[in-house]
């Protein structure tokens, strides 16, 4: 599809040729990227098994409830990704099946004679469909376990402020397993902020690389859009335009959540029960307070906030992209 990038001379195939493109080429950085930062990965897996733990060791029916909740919602967001992933995928042969000519799944360059032959013909589409459902599931995958690190980390989070915000109220404990209590939670918080920072280490280039194809990818889909004159490619291109628009999605709106969740640290902190307690204990939390004024904020290559604002700013971006090329046209 790249060679035939620059021999196509209908502008609506050209079009819907570059959508997929940069897509396809997306997608293969973000596999590469999963191959390069497997060192990360890991140490993001140990760190949620320590937070796994950390469950387990407090037996906090609040906590676990909450947790429970977050992980099937994560399974529901795995199934909504999958969901329109796979439309795409069982439609995207629509559009040669009820041509006028013959053509192909997503014009592109062989150095065969499909038109004149039924036999090549049909391997090379057969060749195109399995490689765009391998392609496609690949992506989903890519798009979704990023935001997923993020939507456990919050489960986790969250978790903290409950088991931080209880510290004091059990009078059967002493003022020094009071302590011990803050300073393991001091400790979590600690293994969470290394959780962002190696999260961002991983994600970070990629992430900002994904923005940058995602609004490139809109502006190119939705125009080519008005150039669809069959229901069945209508159909196709705006379960296409779906996906590539949720692909940032999920990891925006985590991010946000992490500022959230941290910001509730402090209230959970105040919410103990720590009026009761020694000065030893008082002097750990005042410093632990101070410490966590500092918002914690996920970036995309050093630069660009992963928060619901960045995609409202995308979505702007394309939209204002779509104008000019509409104006050029």
């Amino acid at each position: 599809m790249t060679v035939d990038l620059f021999l196509l001379e209908d502008r609506s195939q050209l079009f819907r040729n570059a959508s997929v493109t940069f897509a396809d080429a997306m997608s293969g950085v973000k596999s590469l990227n999963t191959f390069f930062k497997r060192k990360q990965l890991r140490r993001i897996n140990n760190l949620l098994e320590h937070l796994d733990n950390r469950v387990k060791e407090v037996n906090d029916h609040d906590e676990q409830w909450y947790l429970e909740i977050i992980i099937r919602t994560a399974n529901r967001i795995l199934l909504s990704y999958f969901i329109p992933f796979t439309i795409v995928a069982m439609t995207c042969y629509l559009p040669a099946i009820f041509s006028d000519q013959r053509r192909l799944l997503y014009s592109a360059w062989f150095p065969v004679d499909w038109k004149n032959s039924d036999t090549i013909y049909y391997i090379v589409v057969v060749y195109q469909l399995i490689s765009v459902w391998i392609n496609i599931y690949q992506n989903m995958l890519s798009d979704s376990y990023p935001g997923l690190y993020l939507w456990i980390l919050k489960g986790h989070f969250h978790a903290l402020n409950i088991r931080v915000s209880k510290i004091g109220h059990d009078l059967r404990k002493t003022g020094e397993d009071y302590y011990q209590e803050l300073l393991k939670c001091i400790g979590d918080h600690r293994e969470i902020l290394e959780y962002c920072r190696v999260f961002e280490e991983t994600f970070s280039g990629v992430l900002l690389m994904q923005f940058f194809v995602t609004e490139v990818t809109l502006c190119i889909t939705a125009t080519y859009i008005s150039y669809v004159d069959s229901m069945a490619e209508t159909i196709y291109t705006a379960m296409y335009f779906l996906c590539m628009a949720s692909e940032i999605c999920l990891p925006c709106y985590c991010g946000n959540e992490i500022v959230y969740e941290n910001a509730q640290f402090s209230n959970a902190l105040y919410s103990c029960n720590w009026l009761d307690q020694d000065r030893k204990f008082k002097r750990a939390l005042l410093f632990t307070m101070q410490r966590t004024q500092k918002p914690t904020i996920i970036y995309a290559g050093g630069i660009v906030r992963i928060s619901l604002s960045t995609l409202l700013a995308v979505f702007k971006s394309t939209y204002s992209l779509f104008a000019i090329v509409k104006q050029t046209r």
